[in-house]
Order: structure tokens, then sequence, then C-alpha cells
């Protein structure tokens, strides 16, 4: 099955192989002009088939990250240090300090040089504003040295305070 096409004022001749699809196979093209008075029919041969470009295996691959910036190491430095505080028994106590650094430092709570876990009466936390301790129902035995040491890659540094705690 052929049909005509016209494309800039030209007609072609393209054939079909079946009623509804066009061929994928390339066949020779008739080309066709047509002047008023005579017809001139030109026969093209087919492009050279080419071998086609061997096609990468799909495997799928993980992006490499791009290269991090070297960080730039600085050491911890408190800009709000731990102030001394008296409580009564029975009544809560917060401690607030904050620190800067790159990278961000880290926090450990101490009480008279021993670590402090969260739980119980401690509550510890950490936001934007800094690192705080909150310690419910104060107790007299709570009195003491509480201290806040802040590090990171660059270096460790504290402040300290003392609780005294009156019955």
């Amino acid at each position: 099955m052929f049909e005509i096409l016209e494309v800039n004022r030209r007609i072609f001749l393209a054939s079909r192989t079946k009623p509804t699809e066009v061929s994928k196979k390339p066949l020779p093209v008739i080309e066709t002009s047509i002047a008023p008075a005579t017809a001139q029919v030109e026969k093209s041969e087919p492009p050279p088939k080419t071998a086609p470009k061997p096609q990468p295996k799909a495997e799928p691959k993980a992006k490499p990250e791009p290269p991090k910036p070297k960080e730039r190491l600085r050491e911890p430095e408190f800009i709000l240090k731990l102030r001394d505080r008296s409580a009564v028994e029975g009544s809560s106590v917060r401690l607030a300090c904050r620190a800067m650094g790159t990278p961000e430092p880290g926090f450990q709570w101490f009480k008279d040089d021993k670590p402090i876990s969260a739980g119980g009466r401690f509550d510890i936390s950490q936001s934007v504003s800094g690192f705080t301790l909150v310690i419910k129902d104060c107790q007299v035995e709570d009195a003491g040295e509480y201290k806040c040491e802040a590090t990171n890659k660059a270096g460790s540094v504290s402040t300290s305070c003392k609780i005294t705690v009156t019955g």
C-alpha cells in the first residue's frame, strides 16, 4: 500500500506494510515533482545501514556524592556560661549554657566530676538555645558542683557552677 504525502510543495510516495502501519524498514523513496505540463519521477536508494551502537548495561549506579568542602575546625567556646544557684528542697533547678564550635559540639553533664544521665529527676536536653539540665524535686544531696562539657573534633571546654539546697 502506498500513500502520497505533500511536504513543502513536494509530493512523496510512501510505502506502508499494512494499512495502519508505516514500514520500519528503509524503503526506496520515490520523489515526484509535478509541473503543470510534465511530471518527473526520480528514484533514490535507502540510506546505508549502520551498525547499532552498543548500549552499556543498565545497572543502577549510585551517584557519587560531591566532595564536601573541607571543614574548618573551631574549638567549642561557651557563649553562655553556668551560674551558681540556690534552691529550696522540693523545688526544681534549671541549669542552662550554650557553646558554639565547628563541627557543632556535643555535651555531657557532670555532678562532682561524675557523669549524669537523663532519667529519674534529671531532664537533659539540647536545643538551638543551648544545653539544659533540670533537676526536679531537689534534695539536700543534690547540692554540689555541676559542670557541662562541650566537645568536638577540635577540642573540649567546660563551664561549672555550684548548687546549694536548703531544707
